[in-house]
């Protein structure tokens, strides 16, 4: 204070001390180190820029006070750089220091049974010289079961090995598993300490409400987090939750993913005292060292839940798809459900948080568009009815009846059927598209094909086939034929040109038999002959799937609507089930 009263001049008060700039703090730092130098001149280069450091700290706490407390910024405190310090190796405890460390560490517990944890914890950490994550892993009965001075211990990759167990290890661990000389009337307690860890990555509130009943189930304590306060911005809306078990797994968030394992820990904190908390992370938080990257604050409340009704009620309502929300006593650390429409928020020393229904889309149309547009909303959480052509017109009649303020339907009708093109599809790729059993009709084969292992797989489409993108998923080489009107014959030509250099055969299917099945298939290359052609039969039909000998397609004309037809004179054939060979040919023909 006194330099910046000889060169900032008049009365400094906390208003103009948040004006300060940098030009006038960098002078601050070089007057500090003449002020050092001139008290103590054998002070170390060293020494002095450690000096510096504490006082730079020191000042910037009190910035952040000033801003916590009067709501003071000053920015330039902290775009001031320190003295850049050497870093000193750690230096190991001495013998003393050793053997009083676990004692010292243990006296923060109030409990003496976690006293007598701790000091065996640490003991067995420093004593056989474990990583920490092995004495987690450590549990009561391995050390009630010990036969002679060694530990069996799981390190890194799962990897065994035994540790030599020291008397002064030993004591510690036998004093905490014999409390008043019987081992019996100690608490089934592990060594392991709870440690966060996310079990679920969800915002969804009905899928933290059901982690939640789980816990209940599992006869696991359980916490729900809420974010009751927002200080200048958060990546996450007011009333969102998280859900901590007491084994240290939780689920939700409360902002982007920056302070939910230490949320976590406060929650664990929490439920070790039985009693309600709140906690404050980000802007003017005393917890320093952990910063939202947004620049704002949060504070949050942790409600220890005394039973699973509250919960059931919310989740009973949601079923229904009622409005309804949460009512938080935190004086008298109490949580009750109510049906109706609420705003999240404080009302006086009460908070609210409020759902409503998840939205319902009810989605009407055939084209392929549709199915992507039911996969996205599905991932997004929404509600889908997806009405095939039989009832969607009795569904749409009923409408008030299904219908709420969280509905919403979508009416995707441009697709040949439905634009007057008659019964007939248009194209190979209007048919592909169409929806069966909602997903289109091509993916059908694709499932049929899986789980045999193909040397290689071609699939000749359309560039204009949208359903194509889940075979090239799949492992398929998309070859386009753009020349389909030519006939079957153009595309086997495409196929048979792909197809590498050790293919002897090629096995051929059509995506507009969405009905064949595995076991088919199956048959059919249990039956394949080298030089023979198999094919597939059913009362009058002939034709695919089928296997032909490559050197036989490369003999086919380029064009010609038989396509490898001429090859079946002399095939062996394989029964198949009429409604397999079945094929989409007519909008009808989506009606099973």
């Amino acid at each position: 204070m006194r330099f910046f009263l000889g060169n900032l001049g008049g009365t400094i008060d906390a208003k103009r001390l948040s004006t300060i700039e940098k030009p006038i703090l960098n002078r601050w730092l070089a007057w500090e180190m003449n002020q050092t130098f001139a008290k103590n001149p054998q002070h170390s280069k060293e020494g002095v820029k450690r000096s510096q450091a504490r006082r730079l700290s020191s000042l910037r706490s009190f910035f952040r006070w000033l801003e916590h407390e009067k709501g003071l910024e000053n920015t330039a405190i902290f775009r001031l750089r320190g003295p850049r310090l050497s870093k000193n190796l750690p230096r190991p405890l001495n013998v003393k220091d050793a053997l009083g460390a676990p004692t010292e560490i243990a006296s923060a517990q109030k409990k003496p049974e976690l006293v007598l944890r701790d000091i065996a914890l640490f003991s067995l950490l420093y004593g056989a010289g474990l990583r920490i994550g092995e004495a987690l892993k450590i549990n009561i009965g391995q050390i009630r079961g010990l036969k002679g001075t060694s530990l069996r211990v799981i390190g890194k990759g799962n990897k065994e090995r035994l540790v030599p167990l020291i008397p002064e290890v030993l004591k510690p661990l036998q004093k905490y598993l014999e409390p008043a000389g019987d081992v019996e009337k100690m608490p089934p307690e592990s060594l392991k300490i709870p440690t966060p860890k996310a079990a679920l990555l969800t915002d969804r509130p009905k899928e933290i409400f059901a982690f939640i009943l789980k816990a209940f189930e599992e006869k696991q304590k359980c916490t729900l987090v809420t974010l009751v306060e927002i200080i200048q911005g958060s990546s996450r809306a007011l009333g969102v939750h998280m859900a901590v078990r007491e084994d240290g797994l939780y689920c939700g968030f409360v902002s982007g993913g920056c302070v939910e394992g230490a949320v976590a820990q406060e929650a664990l904190a929490a439920l070790s005292e039985n009693k309600d908390r709140f906690c404050h992370f980000g802007k003017g938080s005393p917890h320093f060292d952990i910063v939202l990257p947004c620049g704002g604050g949060i504070k949050l409340a942790i409600h220890l839940l005394k039973n699973a009704e509250p919960i059931k009620e919310i989740l009973s309502f949601l079923g229904k798809r009622e409005n309804c929300f949460l009512e938080y006593h935190a004086e008298k650390e109490k949580l009750l459900a109510h049906s109706g429409v609420k705003e999240t928020g404080w009302t006086g020393k009460d908070f609210y948080s409020a759902y409503r229904p998840a939205t319902r889309l009810f989605l009407s149309g055939g084209a392929y568009e549709a199915g992507i547009l039911a996969e996205i909303a599905e991932s997004a959480g929404l509600e889908i009815i997806c009405p095939n052509s039989n009832n969607q017109n009795e569904i749409l009649q009923n409408l008030e009846d299904w219908s709420d303020e969280n509905t919403a339907i979508a009416l995707l009708h441009h697709d040949p059927e439905r634009a007057g093109y008659g019964t007939r599809f248009s194209a190979e790729a209007d048919k592909l598209g169409a929806l069966l059993d909602n997903k289109p009709v091509a993916h059908h084969l694709l499932d049929s094909v899986k789980g045999f292992a193909w040397a290689q797989k071609i699939l000749v489409c359309r560039k204009t086939s949208l359903w194509a993108t889940s075979y090239q998923a799949a492992g398929f080489e998309l070859i386009f034929n753009e020349k389909a009107q030519d006939g079957m014959s153009s595309s086997l030509k495409k196929a048979v040109l792909s197809a590498h250099p050790e293919i002897t055969h090629l096995f051929i299917c059509l995506a507009d038999m969405p009905f064949i099945s595995q076991n088919h298939l199956k048959k059919m290359l249990e039956a394949l002959e080298a030089g023979k052609a198999i094919a597939s039969q059913s009362e009058n039909y002939k034709g695919p799937p089928a296997i032909f000998a490559l050197k036989d397609l490369q003999k086919l004309p380029e064009t010609g609507k038989r396509g490898a037809r001429s090859l079946l004179q002399e095939a062996l054939f394989i029964s198949c089930p009429p409604q397999e060979i079945k094929d989409i040919d007519r909008k009808e023909d989506l009606k099973r």
